[in-house]
């Protein structure tokens, strides 16, 4: 495994042996991690995923501009479009409801996410034409008699989006790789702070760090 993955894993044994040390009384000591030296953590990722890439993948996963998704693999194609259109995550993209998505305000609530505990109910934003595309969905889930817009598992659309970038020879692309594109796309409109609100990070330097990837011949463009 990479260096990222032990740290990554560390450091939910890390968690796991405090609780069981503080919380239950388990263990004799608070953590033996302390002793323990990990490998550094790997640099950010810098992939992303433009618009032809992404036009290319969508309609061999059967994506059609206007029409519903009927099949698990055309349902990835529309997930891996909202995420393109709004930075939100795949389990995120998933959740998304009827009575959660708002099309005329253009805002979209958020019951469940990654940083629930720490935030709370998180409201996120989203472009005209993320609108238009959370529409066809919206309409399709509507005649269908269901809340939902999706009824894949996140495992299923992991599997189904992995099989199709390795059947098109797309290298070292993730499917959470659109959130990254999605908001340095967007920084070119707003100010970080904006930013921040779609995205869901208190951190700044994360974001900047994590998931600003514009590259350096972008910047010089704009110079």
């Amino acid at each position: 495994v990479s260096d990222s993955s032990v740290v990554r894993e560390a450091a939910q044994l890390r968690n796991v042996w405090t609780v069981a040390a503080k919380e239950w009384g388990w263990c004799p000591e608070a953590t033996p991690w302390s002793k323990i030296k990990l490998p550094a953590k790997a640099h950010p990722r810098t992939r992303q995923s433009g618009w032809a890439e992404t036009r290319r993948i969508v309609r061999h996963m059967g994506y059609v501009t206007g029409k519903a998704p009927t099949t698990p693999q055309m349902q990835v194609a529309w997930a891996y479009m909202v995420a393109h259109h709004t930075a939100m995550r795949a389990g995120e993209v998933l959740g998304l409801k009827r009575s959660t998505v708002d099309l005329v305000k253009r805002v979209a609530t958020l019951h469940s996410h990654k940083t629930l505990e720490r935030e709370g109910v998180r409201f996120v934003p989203f472009t005209r034409k993320a609108a238009r595309v959370l529409a066809v969905l919206d309409a399709a889930a509507k005649a269908e008699g269901r809340d939902g817009y999706f009824t894949i598992s996140g495992h299923s659309l992991d599997v189904l989006f992995r099989r199709v970038r390795d059947r098109l020879l797309i290298d070292n692309l993730h499917f959470h790789d659109s959130r990254a594109s999605a908001l340095t796309r967007l920084s070119k409109r707003m100010d970080v702070l904006r930013l921040s609100r779609i995205s869901g990070h208190r951190d700044l330097n994360q974001l900047l760090a994590a998931y600003y990837r514009e590259t350096a011949a972008d910047v010089a463009a704009t110079l």
